[in-house]
């Protein structure tokens, strides 16, 4: 008989006697560590080991409903129906359990009750103030709300108690960087995986920071990080997506923003995203069905109404006659003012409803909405030479002369501008000014 054949066996039987030796908290503790580093299903095993040598564990229900909730993916229950099952067990079991609370809290915000999440976390803490794990849940529901202030002065509270929790470091750059800190953010995640290499999480926020920042081939290591420690994740192949995008390798993004949707079916952003790709493929109506679909799941998403109001203007460009062309174009007026009654400071959408305007010939309204954009970005050159062309249109010549020498001002290498002006200036009787421009924008290389 070889080595090898005697050796097989041995091993297994060593496994399943260290595997029979371990104790309650030996596993308990072996499952906490197989979670943080994302083996989803050792630790499952684990914890389920754990409650099998104490059934009456709440500790091992409440590890047990922390896997499942990890698992559960938007649009599958049955992870999630586990996950309910295991913290009110746990609860049932011990509801003095300031752990158990905290389990309670996750659950009932991950059924968006928020208010109740509070309550079971403030119990926790008050059951026990040293509970790192309350401290962060805590935090985590107040940046939910968008007090990151609070959500700081929790976290710090967490590092406080355990300097060394991976945990807490990631959430700490995640609170940063939706409170606008980048730079800081960025060093508490790089903390984070310094004291768990696989905290997907913190890839995951380093990747938009650095997409962010311009710096796009890191950023997609990043993601593709995340994304090989825990590929259930629909927000990171998003994230990557959308680097993908602006990198114009549109395969690869489409590629992501399928699988985002796949993970997460009404990811509104993800919709969006692959709207994007469609529309600049000419693939109208399918960017269409995307965007609806975005819109019914979140009416105040004003990108992607004003994308869809610009998709109904690349429409119309293909419209048989006028009437389909007029018809097009005023559901695309009808959505930029949808955009920006959800957001009014949107100076894009002013530009395109001015455009809209303009090009059905309503010159007066296109002129309110081109100043509307240069109120909110006065420095914007092509917002002025818009203006001017309104005020053009409508005979006002010497507002429109004022308004294309602002934009030369902003842009002195615009041939356009100058020959705008030139028309402006003949329409005025000012011949010898317009012969000026003329020959300014022959040189720009513009000719009529």
């Amino acid at each position: 008989m070889s080595y090898m054949s005697n050796a097989v066996p041995l091993i297994i039987l060593a496994t399943a006697s260290i595997a029979s030796a371990q104790s309650f908290d030996e596993l308990i503790a072996q499952g906490i560590e197989q979670g943080e580093s994302y083996y989803l299903d050792a630790a499952l095993a684990s914890f389920a080991r754990a409650r099998d040598l104490d059934p009456g564990s709440a500790t091992a229900s409440y590890w047990l409903g922390r896997i499942y909730m990890s698992m559960s993916t938007p649009g599958e229950d049955a992870a999630m129906d586990s996950a309910e099952v295991y913290f009110q067990r746990a609860f049932d079991l011990d509801p003095g359990s300031a752990l158990v609370n905290e389990g309670m809290a996750r659950l009932l915000w991950a059924q968006d009750d928020l208010d109740e999440a509070f309550e079971y976390i403030d119990r926790a803490l008050e059951l026990d103030p040293d509970l790192v794990e309350g401290h962060i849940t805590r935090a985590r529901l107040l940046s939910w709300r968008e007090d990151f202030e609070a959500a700081v002065s929790e976290l710090d509270q967490a590092l406080a108690l355990d300097p060394d929790d991976a945990n807490a470091h990631m959430y700490m750059g995640m609170v940063l960087y939706q409170a606008g800190e980048p730079t800081e953010a960025y060093a508490e995640l790089e903390t984070a995986v310094d004291l768990s290499p696989r905290c997907a999480p913190a890839y995951r926020y380093m990747g938009f920071i650095l997409g962010d920042q311009g710096q796009n081939v890191q950023a997609i290591d990043y993601f593709s990080a995340s994304i090989e420690i825990d590929p259930s994740e629909a927000d990171t192949y998003l994230g990557r997506g959308v680097i993908y995008w602006f990198l114009f390798q549109d395969e690869e993004a489409l590629a992501d923003f399928n699988e985002a949707l796949r993970l997460d079916p009404g990811l509104a952003a993800a919709m969006f995203s692959r709207s994007l790709i469609r529309a600049d493929a000419g693939q109208y109506d399918a960017a269409l069905a995307d965007l609806n679909e975005a819109i019914r799941i979140d009416p105040m998403f004003d990108d992607a109404i004003y994308e869809r109001g610009y998709v109904y203007s690349l429409q119309a460009e293909d419209a048989r006659d006028d009437d389909e062309y007029l018809a097009l174009m005023e559901k695309a007026i009808q959505d930029y003012t949808w955009a920006l009654d959800v957001n009014p400071s949107y100076m894009d959408v002013y530009a395109a409803r001015g455009m809209a305007y303009y090009r059905t010939g309503r010159y007066a309204e296109a002129a309110d909405d081109f100043q509307s954009g240069i109120d909110l970005a006065p420095d914007v050159a092509d917002l002025h030479y818009l203006l001017g062309r309104a005020h053009f249109e409508i005979q006002d010549y010497e507002a429109a002369v004022a308004d294309f020498t602002r934009a030369i001002e902003l842009d002195p290498e615009n041939g356009e501008d100058y020959f705008s002006r030139a028309c402006a200036y003949s329409a005025l009787g000012e011949d010898r000014l317009a012969a000026d421009d003329l020959e300014k924008a022959e040189a720009l290389g513009v000719t009529e």
